[in-house]
């Protein structure tokens, strides 16, 4: 076991692997949403998403900041087997304390509070994520870049949800049966986790346990984690409160558009983060260097086109994904439209610049800073302008959090080539953008109008920066065209047997 653990996975195997499950966890809200959104409307899913909110803040709670930190843990001692072993026993040991003590602040807050208790039953099936969040041990597979399992386990459980959910929910009233069908598909598939973690890792007793040189590292991850959980979700909590359930929905729909597109614009990140904590860790700068700006090209190779896109085909994305009851959400895609690229140049700065060089004072001081901004922006817009009020709220804070982790950074980034990351991408994009213009002139149909734009804007896209010799761009075309020729060759190969 400990062989397979020392071994070096390819970054170009796990960005493909990682690919292909983003692309699933897609999938699978862009396949049920637009069904939800006409099946639930506005006012259900804000119900759900207001519950889902309030049970998001005990989550960050019983989590104590271990899945941030115990990917990094885990990650850096990834060959020694029995510190590694020691690790997850003292980590998920604290994880346990936590989830009791989170619970029964929990049923404390439902008793006390009017609005929650008459929601008791949405609150309790969502805060049942705690639980299984805590059996997960996703970081630990993440650690060791087990990102196989981690796709596989997650399909099996969104197809189980995708049939359940067209079972199930039928009508506007099905609110609890969606909440559920909801928990299922984002952590079901942890149950599997817990069940095969002996043959990922070599699991034994534990004879002395030392608790307090975790708390605090993972003390720090978990304010980090609480300051991070109430700037993405203190609008929704405003919103409710303020505006009620249907300026919840049309915001939070936007908004799930957006939570959708990360994984996808993010998808490589993740994958960065763990092998760059390797190599800060043992000084390998050459490598962390090369790391460092492959990742920040990927998102600039993704992030820009997709912010024009999201802003020319805005319209066109809600109307297709949610229906007509919720044209009044095409406005506030628009303001949230750019968060996509501020959003993912922060978490940049923040996961693979500070958190891989362990500097989690600085990340702490960030998040505190940017939370601060966003309690501010939401208290002077969203009682004024309502869902506006709260989209224009995310999108300046978005903009506050990239300047901030960007200046905190900025000892890091001597070697970061900036230029070259970005304005091949920005050139190509521009291309894409009047091509996708032209095309509105001349198709009507909302759907057609969607489904053209989006494949030959991708494809002007990717061809004009495989002209102007994109590295990404080539690395994809070149994987992409050895593929084919082993695929052609086998086929030919295997005729040429028969024959």
């Amino acid at each position: 076991m400990a062989s397979s653990l020392l071994k070096e996975k390819s970054i170009k195997g796990n960005i493909a692997i990682n690919s292909i499950r983003t692309i699933i966890t897609a999938a699978f809200p862009l396949v049920t949403f637009p069904y939800v959104a006409r099946v639930l409307m506005p006012e259900g899913i804000g119900i759900v998403t207001f519950a889902s909110t309030i049970a998001s803040y005990f989550v960050v709670l019983s989590s104590f900041g271990i899945p941030a930190y115990g990917v990094r843990q885990v990650a850096q001692n990834r060959n020694n087997p029995n510190e590694l072993n020691k690790i997850i026993h003292e980590l998920f040991i604290i994880n346990m304390v936590c989830i009791v003590i989170s619970y029964a602040l929990l049923t404390v807050c439902i008793v006390l509070d009017p609005a929650l208790y008459k929601i008791r039953l949405l609150v309790i099936i969502t805060s049942s994520i705690v639980l299984f969040t805590a059996i997960g041990f996703e970081w630990v597979y993440t650690g060791l870049e087990q990102y196989s399992f981690i796709t596989l386990r997650g399909f099996v459980f969104q197809v189980i949800s995708l049939i359940a959910l067209f079972v199930f929910v039928r009508k506007k009233d099905d609110v609890i049966a969606y909440a559920v069908i909801t928990v299922i598909s984002s952590v079901g598939s942890n149950v599997l986790n817990i069940i095969f973690l002996k043959k990922t890792v070599p699991i034994s007793k534990v004879h002395e346990y030392n608790f307090r040189r975790h708390f605090k590292s993972a003390g720090l991850f978990f304010l980090m984690a609480f300051f991070s959980n109430v700037l993405a979700k203190l609008d929704n909590i405003m919103l409710g409160r303020v505006s009620g359930y249907q300026s919840v929905g049309l915001y939070s729909s936007a908004n799930r558009i957006m939570s959708i597109l990360f994984p996808v614009l993010g998808s490589m990140g993740q994958i960065f983060v763990t092998r760059l904590s390797f190599y800060s860790k043992n000084n390998f700068n050459d490598k962390y260097d090369d790391a460092l700006n492959k990742s920040f090209s990927s998102i600039c190779f993704i992030a820009i086109p997709a912010v024009i896109g999201l802003e020319l085909l805005s319209k066109e994305i809600i109307l297709v994904l949610m229906g007509i009851h919720f044209i009044e959400a095409v406005s506030i895609f628009q303001v949230l439209a750019p968060t996509a690229l501020f959003s993912l140049l922060t978490m940049f700065f923040a996961n693979q610049v500070l958190y891989s060089n362990e500097k989690d004072q600085k990340m702490l001081w960030g998040i505190i800073f940017n939370s601060i901004a966003s309690i501010v922006f939401n208290i002077l817009l969203i009682p004024s302008f309502n869902d506006i009020g709260a989209a224009v709220a995310n999108l300046l804070t978005a903009v506050v959090g990239t300047a901030c982790f960007g200046w905190l950074s900025r000892g890091f980034l001597k070697n970061l080539n900036i230029q070259k990351a970005l304005y091949k991408p920005i050139l190509a994009s521009c291309l894409m953008a009047a091509v996708v213009l032209f095309e509105k002139t001349f198709i009507t149909s909302i759907l057609q109008s969607l489904i053209v734009c989006i494949v030959t804007g991708s494809l002007v896209y990717f061809v004009g920066l495989l002209i102007l010799r994109n590295d990404i761009a080539c690395m994809i075309f070149d994987v992409s065209k050895n593929l084919l020729l082993k695929m052609i060759l086998g086929i030919y190969g295997h005729n040429k047997k028969r024959d």
